[in-house]
């Protein structure tokens, strides 16, 4: 299997993790949040909003040569305080990164390794920023496992 695979495989099951980690849990347990951590709504908001600037970007690097992108670091974007229903943020968050994946299928070879500058980090190319992106979905849906975990532990000793 080729890296480009690999990398579309996961960045696809990542809704369906989600909804595996989330699956069993109650109404109230989607609003909570464990030790002033966030909530699963929050973390789902958040992982919206950052799906749209990193499309964005794969945009841009695909479109310019060589384009400067501005620094970006995706846990300066906090989640909205109240995010919208989690049957919609679950919703547009598949609908968000099945179009992301649609862009990145439609990628020739070359064009994974188109080049961008980070005025923050220096170079990178449109995989690395692919690579970005997974690893960040790894590190939310590792959150979402804390949370599971945290709820289950607070509603047995209860």
């Amino acid at each position: 299997m080729t890296q480009r695979a690999v990398l579309l495989q996961a960045l696809a099951s990542t809704p369906r993790d989600i909804n595996g980690l989330i699956r069993a849990l109650p109404a109230n347990g989607y609003d909570w949040r464990p030790d002033d951590g966030w909530s699963v709504g929050q973390v789902l908001d958040h992982l919206l909003a950052v799906e749209a600037v990193y499309r964005a970007r794969l945009e841009r690097i695909r479109r310019e040569d060589n384009p400067r992108l501005p620094h970006f670091d995706s846990e300066e974007m906090p989640p909205t305080p109240t995010p919208p229903p989690l049957d919609v943020l679950l919703k547009d968050f598949a609908e968000k990164r099945r179009g992301t994946l649609d862009f990145l299928t439609d990628l020739g070879p070359g064009e994974w390794q188109r080049p961008a500058s980070r005025n923050s980090r220096g170079a990178t190319t449109l995989r690395w920023q692919v690579v970005e992106m997974m690893n960040h979905d790894l590190a939310h849906l590792g959150q979402l496992v804390d949370i599971r975990v945290q709820w289950d532990r607070v509603k047995r000793d209860a």
